[in-house]
């Protein structure tokens, strides 16, 4: 275990030393571009080179982050002992600089102060707000008391007969209109009970009927209805029955055996129609129906 954790200093250590060596590297940098610049003693080009300015403080950011690294670094290997690095700019290498590194630490405190003082601000225009709308509302409160008073006064002044008359008439049409609005009410809630009755029932009735359909039928299913032969006109099969001949649904007698087609079907409908108004029209007997297609006995 000491081992291991003697690896790791070591390991955090190479990684500080990467970091000044950086940061010093940085720092020749600069003072190498501004000895290059104004090595002469020649100061008005530094406010004119812009270039050279962005190119020192985006340098000045990285050293900053440097020095945060290296501060998180130092505290996490000894969190008792902690050192914050001192300015890199207070080396001999640049000796009458006034810039200052602002450490990270300092960087969130001012930002939460600033995010108090907002809230502050914030707090203090609520409070403003809430005593403008209470001094509003107090406003409307005397105006409304003025108007009372001065109703009152517009009243005082009529005589005494008439103010006691009208009194009267007022109480009177105020009792008028109370029974009516409590008449119209009672009205209104028995109408709203009708209604809701009415619907009770209707969906009473509905839910039966979809009950009763939805019941399952018990015995056996009723057979349909019987119907003529078109060959012989008798009752004697029960039902036609549905038979596949020839690829095709077609309708089969029981009695005979009779199938037809639904075109044949369809032709000997009409030949019945027609030979059934035939007979209707015709006052002769006729005892032989083969060419109806089916027979009738006298």
């Amino acid at each position: 275990m000491n081992f291991d954790n003697k690896n790791k200093n070591d390991n955090y250590q190479e990684s500080i030393q990467r970091i000044v060596n950086q940061r010093n590297n940085l720092l020749k940098e600069i003072e190498n571009k501004i000895n290059q610049q104004f090595g002469n003693g020649n100061y008005e080009t530094l406010i004119k080179s812009i270039e050279l300015i962005y190119e020192i403080e985006e340098k000045i950011k990285r050293i900053k982050e440097l020095n945060s690294l290296q501060c998180d670094l130092l505290e996490y290997i000894n969190p008792t002992n902690s050192m914050v690095p001192t300015s890199p700019f207070s080396s001999p290498n640049f000796p009458n600089s006034n810039i200052e590194i602002i450490d990270q630490k300092q960087h969130h405190q001012q930002k939460l102060q600033q995010q108090q003082q907002q809230q502050q601000q914030q707090q203090q225009q609520q409070q403003q707000q809430q005593q403008q709308q209470q001094q509003q509302q107090q406003q409307q409160k005397q105006q409304q008391k003025q108007q009372q008073q001065q109703l009152q006064q517009s009243h005082t002044k009529q005589s005494p007969k008439k103010q006691g008359h009208n009194s009267k008439q007022q109480f009177l049409t105020s009792l008028e209109k109370h029974k009516d609005q409590k008449e119209e009410n009672e009205e209104n809630e028995e109408n709203e009970e009708n209604e809701e009755n009415e619907e009770n029932e209707e969906n009473k009735e509905k839910d039966v009927e979809v009950a009763k359909s939805n019941k399952p039928k018990r015995g056996r299913p009723s057979k349909p209805k019987p119907e003529y032969c078109f060959r012989y006109g008798t009752r004697s099969c029960p039902y036609w029955r549905k038979n596949v001949i020839k690829g095709e649904l077609v309708d089969v007698c029981n009695a005979c055996g009779l199938h037809l087609m639904k075109k044949e079907k369809k032709d000997l409908m009409e030949k019945q129609k027609n030979s059934i108004k035939n007979l209707l029209n015709n006052d002769e007997i006729i005892t032989n129906y083969d060419d109806l297609g089916f027979v009738l006995y006298n």
